[in-house]
């Protein structure tokens, strides 16, 4: 077994007279620098956050609302449909593949969209600050800008007192402006 011990003298590191500099002592193999590591590492951090800088956290972008989106509901039993309503009282429901909108209602509230849900495939149930519920005939095709013009054909109001007991659905809205 052989063993290396490494042994430095005093006075190399010492000034030879008085008033001489203190001796600097230098590795001067490029492999062994004394801040390899630390150079190593604040390069790994500054590629690491440019690598986030420079990410896309968006997969994609659906576009149509003016306000800000404050609901957001999802189809049961289908990937790709979700509807989003938005504070100017707009609802669009979009299509994720294509990223287009299959139906918009501008002005469906008067102010913010505060809860949505899809009843089943063909309604969906909205809820605003206005004090309404709404029940929206969601069942189309693609055609264009997905527009609806007669939107009073699609929809039924729910006013503040309880209304539809006779229906497998019932809706009804407190002063909170959510559906319950």
């Amino acid at each position: 077994m052989r063993i290396n011990v490494l042994h430095h003298t005093p006075s190399s590191h010492l000034p030879t007279r008085a008033g001489d500099l203190t001796p600097i002592s230098r590795n001067l193999d490029p492999k062994s620098h004394p801040f390899a590591k630390a150079r190593e590492r604040a390069r790994a951090l500054n590629a690491a956050k440019v690598d986030r800088m420079f990410s896309k956290p968006l997969v994609g972008a659906l576009e149509g609302h003016i306000d800000a989106v404050y609901s957001l509901v999802k189809k049961p039993g289908v990937l790709n449909t979700i509807a989003s309503g938005s504070g100017d009282g707009e609802i669009i429901v979009h299509d994720l593949p294509t990223r287009t909108k299959l139906l918009r209602f501008p002005g469906a509230h008067k102010g913010v969209v505060s809860g949505m849900c899809f009843v089943d495939q063909e309604r969906l149930l909205s809820c605003g600050v206005d004090q309404t519920v709404k029940l929206w005939d969601v069942k189309t095709t693609y055609d264009g800008d997905g527009i609806v013009e007669n939107q009073e054909s699609r929809t039924a109001v729910c006013p503040k007192e309880p209304a539809f007991r006779s229906e497998a659905l019932y809706s009804a809205s407190n002063l909170d402006s959510e559906s319950l």
